[in-house]
């Protein structure tokens, strides 16, 4: 082998390894977007929860009282 083929080579492996962590990269980067995404709903959710409960914990203290 030349040392043009010896270098050609090179560059190729190089070329596939750059586009192989391109796309592992931007597989992570979809990731942190779904994780951040899932941590909104989690938090809007745990919002919507703690409202909930809030109101449950009214009308149970209005029925101790001899309201509805």
């Amino acid at each position: 082998m030349t040392p043009e083929e010896c270098w050609q080579r090179h560059a190729d492996w190089l070329w596939e390894h750059d586009k192989a962590i391109a796309e592992i990269d931007a597989r992570i980067k979809n990731i942190v977007q779904i994780q951040e995404s899932t941590a909104k709903v989690a938090l809007d959710l745990n919002e919507r929860l703690n409202r909930l409960i809030e109101r449950i914990d009214r009308y149970i203290s209005g029925l101790g009282d001899g309201r509805q």
